[in-house]
């Protein structure tokens, strides 16, 4: 069967085709609307980033000076949208008078070298409020590759910038503080960099503050030990077993560390006594270290001494105790001999003698007794620093009759 000409099977590869056709264009325009929609939502999404960022975008012509600015980007430079017709000569007029040229430089020399743009300044809003904002821009290279065209965008970053100024500020009291405490303090933030550096460490270790300030990489160890090595005030960010292995003398507190080591001060060995703190802000978190010296080498050589002088002064009394003990004993033997004879005399030859006699012979026997009670009272007494001091309840009158007694004894004529 034939059609004008063309057989069966031409006419259904025909049909076939355009069927084909109209299949690929179906799928054409489906790929378009899919991606005209992609797009959509990728733009959709950018919106919301600059939105959450506080931030606009921005594109520059170089041939024609010619300006893009989008509708955040008249917000954040505190002008009314579309007050003006948007150029290099209007944005550069809404920058502060302090920083405009040092931001200029900044804008030609990317131009002028075909690099990305990394600018910081502020703008004054018609309140008189003070704006920090930051760009970021990327050139568009002709075929010599020069830039011809910049897109960029612009972040209000005074939030980050007060919050800076809030930390220089917090760290400018701080060293104004420990620059007068007594013992020699320093200072460091979460970088490790010296924030701080008192007066009193400035005369332990020779270092001047002007020489040290804002350095890192453990210059502050220098002066101690002669090497760049962690110290105490680093140890407050470590662990319990990285503080055993560096310090053998050290108390920890919460936040708070405090140890003893030898160093070299000056040329000298020299003993001291670090303690270490975390410093953190208000909401808990840690923004540095500080940390207080103080050179106890005399001290150390003073509980040398005075250890040595205990061991020696101990050494001494027990020498002493046992020269009292050698003594007592040989004061009892004549005591004995004395009233040991009065005794022989009284019982073979006592009722040949008159009272007063009798009265000095007992006179004799009851001091030789009391000179062995004395001798006995003071081996006691050489004793009483190894005892605890005990209360007791004295009788004042039999003790008054006592020394009345002892005293008649010792005067029998009055």
């Amino acid at each position: 069967m034939k059609d004008k000409g063309k057989t069966k099977a031409q006419l259904i590869k025909e049909m076939a085709e355009k069927h084909l056709r109209i299949r690929e264009l179906e799928k054409s325009e489906t790929e378009r609307v899919g991606a005209d929609e992609a797009l959509r939502l990728s733009m959709e999404r950018l919106q919301l980033a600059l939105d959450a960022a506080n931030s606009g975008t921005w594109e520059w012509d170089l041939r024609t000076n010619e300006n893009i600015w989008s509708e955040e980007l008249w917000k954040l430079y505190g002008l009314e949208p579309h007050s003006c017709e948007p150029s290099y000569e209007a944005w550069l007029h809404t920058i502060h008078p302090y920083d405009r040229a040092k931001t200029e430089q900044v804008v030609m020399e990317a131009a002028r070298k075909g690099t990305e743009l990394n600018a910081e300044w502020r703008v004054l809003l018609p309140d008189g409020e003070e704006r920090w904002l930051m760009s970021r821009g990327r050139p568009l290279l002709d075929a010599n590759g020069q830039a011809e065209r910049f897109i960029g965008v612009v972040i209000d970053i005074s939030e980050r910038k007060r919050a800076e100024e809030a930390l220089r500020e917090s760290e400018r009291r701080l060293s104004e503080i420990i620059d007068f405490a007594p013992d020699a303090t320093f200072a460091i933030n979460k970088e490790g960099e010296v924030i701080a550096w008192n007066r009193a460490i400035e005369e332990m270790t020779g270092v001047r503050a002007s020489e040290i300030l804002g350095k890192g990489n453990y210059e502050y160890s220098l002066p101690f030990y002669g090497e760049r090595r962690p110290i105490l005030i680093d140890l407050v960010f470590s662990t319990e077993e990285e503080i055993e292995q560096k310090y053998h003398i050290v108390k920890k507190e919460e936040d708070i560390f405090i140890a003893e080591a030898d160093v070299i001060l000056r040329g000298s060995n020299r003993v001291v006594w670090g303690k270490a703190s975390i410093q953190r802000d208000n909401k808990g978190s840690i923004t540095g270290a500080i940390e207080s010296i103080r050179d106890i080498t005399e001290r150390r050589q003073a509980e040398i001494d005075l250890a040595e002088r205990t061991m020696q002064l101990e050494a001494a009394n027990k020498e002493l105790e046992s020269f009292s003990y050698s003594v007592a004993h040989d004061l009892r033997a004549p005591l004995r001999a004395i009233d040991g004879y009065a005794r022989m005399i009284l019982k073979k030859q006592g009722d040949k003698f008159d009272k007063d006699t009798l009265d000095r012979f007992n006179v004799i026997r009851s001091n030789a007794l009391l000179m062995g009670q004395l001798i006995d009272d003071l081996l006691a007494f050489s004793r009483l620093g190894r005892k605890y001091i005990s209360l007791t309840l004295l009788d004042m009158d039999v003790l008054v009759r006592d020394v009345w007694k002892e005293m008649q004894n010792m005067n029998p004529c009055c």
